[in-house]
Order: structure tokens, then sequence, then C-alpha cells
């Protein structure tokens, strides 16, 4: 493993989604509950963890009334932890990764420029597991807080549709089978 990937094999996976969460939205304040709820990470382990990382000085704890949110602290390690993972993955690469083992998906396809929190993607194939791609693109969205508005097509459906002019702006292939 010669990328930083070797991270991800090497850390706490619900460390890493926790503080995935807090590296994607840096300005965000978040509550426990709401934490476990996007992270997919019991309750208990989240407190845990949480209470590890502002010991560590990687989270700021903030005090309202009788609740406590977080927010990820401004320190030289929080920035080493932020270049580490933000290079590691990308929320497309991570997709990809994950999509491309779902059953009936041919081909992947980035429809249009990525901005900062959303990109459109063309799923095409047969018979494309819709429940497993829409779990997916969930997913994505909870741990980078990043939208993918995806249309699965048949390969017939989008080549009538590209012949039609219906995709004329930038086109890139991220996947075929």
């Amino acid at each position: 493993m010669a990328d930083k990937s070797i991270l991800e094999e090497l850390f706490n996976e619900k460390i890493l989604k926790i503080l995935k969460l807090f590296i994607y939205n840096p300005e965000e304040e978040y509550y426990v509950r709401e934490i476990a709820k996007r992270t997919r990470v019991p309750l208990a382990s989240s407190h845990r963890i949480l209470q590890k990382l502002v010991k560590a000085g990687i989270l700021k704890e903030i005090r309202i009334k009788h609740y406590r949110a977080y927010r990820l602290a401004d320190s030289k390690d929080t920035k080493f932890l932020e270049s580490i993972l933000t290079t590691a993955r990308s929320a497309i690469k991570e997709f990809v990764d994950m999509a491309s083992k779902i059953e009936g998906i041919d081909q992947i396809i980035q429809h249009g420029k990525e901005t900062k929190d959303k990109v459109s993607i063309l799923i095409i194939g047969r018979n494309i597991n819709t429940e497993a791609v829409k779990q997916l693109v969930g997913q994505i969205k909870a741990t980078f807080n990043f939208t993918i508005i995806q249309l699965m097509l048949e390969p017939e459906q989008f080549q009538q549709m590209s012949e039609m002019g219906l995709y004329p702006s930038q086109r890139i292939t991220l996947f075929t089978r």
C-alpha cells in the first residue's frame, strides 16, 4: 500500500468516520446524536471517540447550557490529519470504488463539472440494484457532506439521449466494466 489509504487499514474505522465528518465540514458544529446518525457509529462509541479526540486536541467541546457540541479544533495536529485524510480519498473516488461492486453497473460517467459539494453522475447498466445505489449515495452524503446526483440509464437509453444532444457538456468516464 503505497498511498495514504494505509491509514484506513491501521486505524479504527469508527474513529476515521468521525474524523472525516469534521475534516470535510470544518466550520460545522455537531451534537453527539447528530454525529452518530451521520456516521452510523453507535451513540456510545461516538461519545467515547469524541472524548478521546477532545483530549487529544483534535476537537473542541462547546458547552451550551447542559448540551455539548463539537467542532474541529484549529491546531497543527488537525491540519496534519486534514492533509492526510483529504488526500487519501475523495467522495467521488469512494463512490466509484463502492459502486463498481454493485451488480448491473457497466459504466459510471461524470456529467458536467464537479463543484465543491456536488457532482452529477450517469450510471449505465442493466438491472441495476437501485436501492444499493441510493444507500451508497446517502452514505457518501453523510460521510463527506457531498451530494451525488445520479441518473440510472440502460445502455440504449444513454445512446439515444447522447445522439439527441442531451449530454453535450463535459463527460468523464469514471468506471467501465
